[in-house]
């Protein structure tokens, strides 16, 4: 029997979103309902979505969101495709799992507060787009710029190629919260111009436009294609003005044109190269390197704006003797395991990623897989491959693991169901005991939800010489009824970062005041709290950034 047609689907929208938990919820069930996988990021502003599935699901999935009032007139860019080629493929793209997550912004630009999309550049289709690029290589000293808005790893292997006489402009960042600064850094080139901009699938574009054209009168003439180079690529199928191949951030890496131009190269060797499907990172930031078959045996890697600025060859090693960054161990929550909080702190540790390095760990408790019916009880069962879910405490009455079955439930869930979470610590403190001996030293403790209340319960053996940590990192957090037993009325006397919704409402898993009841077991003096104005998230907008790199510089 032929397996269904596969295919990948791209989109985002702009939207003020009135509860972004519950559009979060609805997300996740509509597509684990489908089997389709692959990242969703929803924030109070929008939402930007990567999936992956049966050609048949995507096209329900669209349907079910264009029926969603919200969301009317995203531009859903849908293309058929083959699976990944393996486990491994898939995982590095985040394809092996459904990961649907609360975010501050869809897309962040890196700048506080960010700039009004209202005055976002005006969006030309892609006709509009190659007709301008005309018109400009006509009058032959154009006052248009072609801007390329993407990150440098993308813009090694596919790129526009405007008509003599007009400015190209590749700022060749690391990230794209880096382009604020290039901007800023650049802005005789922009001004009085016409300023052309692309990028992947134009989200990125919004942002960026809006704020060259928050710069004043003189930036004005600000345009973007809309669609992106994925749109553009279907007007124009032999390619138009772009060579090369369009990098996508899924298992497909990459989209040529038909005539599928090799306009990379090895940074090596230098000999035409545009592959990405190894993913070799650079040993230093990370960031994707391209290297032919022969030149990728030279370890370690290096980019080249890491060997431009003169970094150590040497690869970043563990250990608080070889290693200048802290070493944070990272707890996760109830129900979730190493991939879940790697994918919510992904933005945070890129942020720091020259000050710490994040380590993720499983908890060694095994959870039951469990789907909730709805009031009709005609919810599919999800079809997606099950991933283990695991937790630090569990609650003695509560469903016990099994097989890797799904398991359908009527209730719904229960906000205080973390009070009942009082059995397990024994088993996870000999297992946290192994891994600090195997695996550190570590020179904090991160932990997120219940992972923060297991944070807090480790800190609180630092006095008695049990563990050895610098400091804690406590996110949503709550006081355990474990911590109750293990500090009898004293206080923590272990230097602590707590950052949690500073509103009641805004985190609808943990309440802030349980978050500031966890925040008075430590003691005033060595303790740092950081409230924000959204849920179930550990914020990384700039202003919040600082605050925590206050606290981490004590430790550096």
């Amino acid at each position: 029997m032929a397996l269904p047609e596969q295919g990948v689907l791209l989109y985002y929208k702009f939207v003020t979103l009135p509860d972004p938990e519950a559009t979060r919820n609805w997300f996740e069930r509509s597509c684990s309902s489908l089997a389709l996988l692959g990242r969703i990021r929803i924030a109070p502003g929008g939402v930007n979505v990567t999936v992956g599935g049966s050609m048949e699901s995507l096209r329900e999935h669209i349907d079910a969101v264009a029926g969603q009032e919200l969301f009317q007139g995203c531009d859903f860019k849908l293309a058929a495709c083959s699976r990944p080629m393996d486990r491994d493929a898939a995982a590095s793209c985040g394809f092996d799992s459904l990961s649907v997550r609360l975010v501050e912004e869809i897309v962040t630009l890196g700048v506080f507060p960010s700039p009004s999309l209202a005055n976002a550049g005006k969006h030309l289709s892609p006709e509009q787009f190659h007709g301008m690029l005309d018109q400009a290589g006509n009058l032959k000293q154009s006052n248009a710029v072609v801007l390329d808005a993407r990150n440098i790893y993308e813009t090694r292997i596919g790129k526009f190629c405007p008509p003599p006489g007009i400015a190209f402009l590749d700022p060749k960042i690391r990230q794209y919260s880096d382009l604020p600064a290039w901007i800023d850094e650049h802005a005789e080139q922009l001004r009085n111009k016409s300023v052309l901009m692309y990028c992947t699938g134009g989200v990125r574009c919004e942002m960026a436009s809006a704020y060259i054209r928050s710069k004043g009168e003189e930036f004005e003439n600000v345009y973007q294609l809309s669609g992106g180079i994925q749109r553009y690529l279907e007007a124009f199928p032999e390619g138009g003005y772009f060579h090369g191949k369009n990098f996508v951030f899924d298992h497909r890496i990459s989209v040529p044109s038909l005539q599928d131009k090799t306009v990379g190269c090895c940074y090596s060797c230098k000999s035409p190269y545009d592959d990405y499907t190894p993913r070799l990172r650079c040993s230093m930031c990370r960031m994707l390197v391209l290297l032919c078959e022969s030149c990728k045996a030279s370890v370690p890697y290096l980019c080249e704006l890491c060997a431009a600025n003169r970094h150590s060859s040497e690869p970043v090693e563990s250990g608080r003797d070889k290693c200048s960054k802290l070493r944070i161990l990272c707890l996760h929550g109830f129900r979730q395991n190493a991939s879940n909080l790697k994918g919510r702190l992904a933005s945070l540790s890129k942020k720091l990623r020259r000050t710490a390095e994040f380590v993720f760990i499983d908890a060694p408790h095994e959870l039951p897989l469990l789907y909730q019916l709805l009031e009709d009880e005609t919810r599919r069962e999800p079809t997606a491959q099950p991933h283990k879910k695991f937790a630090w405490l569990t609650d003695p009455d509560g469903p016990k693991a099994s097989t890797q079955t799904w398991t359908p439930v009527q209730k719904s869930f229960d906000p205080m169901q973390y009070q009942k979470q009082t059995s397990g610590w024994s088993e996870s403190w000999e297992y946290l005991g192994q891994v600090l001996a195997d695996r550190g030293p570590f020179d904090g403790v991160l932990g997120f939800s219940q992972g923060a209340a297991v944070a807090a319960i480790l800190s609180s053996l630092k006095d008695a010489g049990l563990i050895d940590i610098k400091f804690v990192v406590l996110c949503s957090g709550f006081v355990s009824p474990v911590l109750e037993q293990q500090v009898l009325g004293g206080l923590i006397d272990c230097p602590s970062l707590h950052i949690f919704s500073g509103k009641t409402g805004n985190d609808r898993q943990i309440a802030c005041t349980e978050s500031e009841r966890l925040a008075g077991k430590f003691r005033p003096g060595s303790r740092m709290v950081v409230r924000h104005d959204s849920g179930h998230i550990v914020p990384t907008r700039p202003d919040y950034l600082e605050q925590y790199a206050e606290f981490f510089k004590k430790f550096l």
